[in-house]
Formats: structure tokens, C-alpha cells, sequence
């Protein structure tokens, strides 16, 4: 048998690469480390995996670098043997961190993940009596983000939204900050629909 060096280059290394390129859309620089031994390999388990990446693209949401390193993996590696492709058998605990500029805010903006995940945030924020006035004001439907300014304290989201009356202009603004590692703070938030604005309440957001 292969010592567990030779097994992880030669074939899980390239496995995981094909496997994780085949999830986006785009990436300029992959890097892959894994941490295993042969006893752990024979048993699909593998300790730990980092991963490194540049210009990567997921789902139309861009990144400029990111790095996440995966602990406790389960793998298929009894199908890997007869040539099966790379598969995950259990949900995988990730930590990491990205970076992300205004440009690839703004490439992201056409994005169907971004926007469906920007308007269920934007449902939590308001209150009951605002969405009263606002109504379905989050739709993702009803809303075309068009412009994104990022700051290092804070984002402004600049759009149309199409409703009974029209298009309006919409804009979303909000101070950023983490409260702690697994936690961003968005405080004091502004949404202004046509010429009236809407301070809305503080919001904490889980990443996870």
C-alpha cells in the first residue's frame, strides 16, 4: 500500500481539487493541504484539510482570496478505490476567513444567491409596523441591486425596486462590525425607499 503521503498526493489531493472545482464557477489559485495517516485514510477519515483560494467564484458571489480549513471529514474512500469520484459522508465544521472588496460586491450584485440572501436578511431586520408600510419590501423578485459601496466600517447597497407604483430607488445602508468571531453587528442601519428613510433596529447576524 501506498504510505499515506504518496495515497494524499496522488490521489486524494487531485480527487478534492476536481471535486471542489466542480462547485464553482471560477477559481484562479487552488491549494489543498491534507492532514491524514494511513489507518485514518483506510477508514475514510481524514483529521484535517486547508484550503487556500484566489479569484474564486461561487454561485455568482466573488471572492478575492479565501481560506477555510475542514476538520473531522468523513469520505468515501472504500468507492475512491475502484474509481468512484470524491464524496463527503457527513456535514463538515469549517472556520476560516475571506476577503472581499467593493469590486467583488459589486460583480456580485447579479447574483441569485446574494439577493435571495440579502432580502431574507433585510425581512428580519424590519419590524412588523415598518413591513406594515414597506410591504413585501425584500422580495428578492422586486429588488435589482445596481450598486454597492463597501467602507471599512460600514456598506451601502444602492438599487430599484418594482412595485404597484413603479420603480423606486432603494437603498440599504449599515454600519459593520464583528461582535465577536462568529458574529457581525450591523449597526445603525438606514433603508430609504424612494425619498423616506427607515432607521431600523440593530441586527446581529450568525455566520456560522
Amino acid at each position: 500500500m501506498l504510505p499515506a503521503s504518496g495515497w494524499v498526493s496522488g490521489v486524494l489531493s487531485p480527487a478534492v481539487a476536481l471535486w471542489l472545482r466542480s462547485q464553482l464557477d471560477h477559481v484562479d489559485n487552488l491549494q489543498i493541504q491534507i492532514t491524514s495517516k494511513n489507518q485514518q485514510l483506510l477508514r475514510g477519515q481524514i483529521p484535517q484539510v486547508t484550503l487556500k483560494a484566489d479569484q474564486a467564484v461561487y454561485q455568482g458571489i466573488h471572492l478575492s482570496h479565501g481560506e477555510i480549513t475542514a476538520q473531522t471529514i468523513q469520505i468515501n474512500v472504500g468507492e475512491m478505490v475502484k474509481g468512484k469520484p470524491f464524496r463527503l459522508l457527513a456535514p463538515v465544521p469549517v472556520t476560516g476567513s475571506v476577503r472581499l472588496t467593493v469590486q467583488d460586491l459589486q460583480a456580485s450584485l447579479g447574483s441569485a444567491l446574494l439577493t435571495q440572501g440579502l432580502g431574507e436578511v433585510i425581512a428580519q431586520i424590519i419590524p412588523p409596523d415598518i413591513g406594515l408600510q414597506l410591504g413585501a419590501i425584500a422580495a428578492p423578485s422586486r429588488i435589482v441591486w445596481e450598486t454597492a459601496i463597501l467602507k471599512p466600517d460600514g456598506l451601502q447597497l444602492q438599487g430599484q425596486r418594482t412595485d404597484g407604483q413603479g420603480p423606486r430607488g432603494i437603498i440599504f445602508q449599515s454600519g459593520l462590525a464583528l461582535a465577536n468571531p462568529q458574529t457581525l453587528r450591523l449597526a445603525p442601519i438606514q433603508l430609504t425607499l424612494g425619498a423616506t428613510p427607515y432607521p431600523l433596529p440593530d441586527f446581529e447576524l450568525d455566520l456560522g
